[in-house]
């Protein structure tokens, strides 16, 4: 394994990438649970959520997808298409890069789980069925490029999670950001 290969398997967009496979593996039934990384590694050995170096240990941006979706994913799956006018939105296209998943918790709470794998792609997504619900929060994770990877504990905050708490009725839509998971 070449170093940048391993940094590849570390960067955002092997974040991203992953986020785009659990929305999938979430939402199919014939998945219940999916995990492919080890806790702790150290050198250029990549599939790890710790890293250990010289500097100390670091969390990788693995850990900060993980954490949205543990305290982002409901109690079930609800039923959802992605479509719109770009084959990075089309599932059944290669060239796909927005993926969504949407479950619930409770009787009254939806979760929003997008992710946008494209580097320079901003999608613009309308939401058909949820303008009875309230947007109350939104998280986003991202780094400055599609590249960015934790090569040691002082650059582990290169992976920014944002929050930020919103108060809009009749939720109809959102501007999904390149390079970034969202919770809604």
């Amino acid at each position: 394994l070449s170093i940048q290969e391993a940094n590849d398997l570390r960067s955002l967009e092997s974040v991203l990438a992953t986020a785009a496979f659990l929305n999938r593996e979430t939402a199919s039934p014939y998945i219940q649970g999916a995990m492919y990384h080890t806790f702790l590694s150290g050198g250029v050995t990549n599939w790890s959520i710790i890293g250990d170096y010289s500097d100390g240990l670091a969390r990788m941006g693995m850990v900060k997808l993980y954490d949205m979706y543990e305290s982002g994913i409901g109690d079930r799956v609800i039923e959802s298409t992605l479509t719109g006018d770009s084959d990075r939105i089309d599932q059944s296209k290669a060239a796909c890069r927005v993926t969504a998943l949407v479950t619930a918790e409770g009787k009254h709470k939806l979760k929003v789980f997008l992710c946008n794998r494209s580097q320079d792609y901003d999608a613009n997504i309308e939401f058909k069925s949820l303008n009875s619900y309230k947007l109350t929060a939104e998280k986003v994770l991202t780094a400055p490029n599609i590249n960015s990877w934790v090569y040691s504990k002082a650059s582990e905050d290169v992976f920014r999670v944002t929050e930020e708490e919103k108060n809009s009725d009749n939720f109809t839509s959102y501007h999904m950001p390149a390079k970034s998971a969202v919770m809604l």
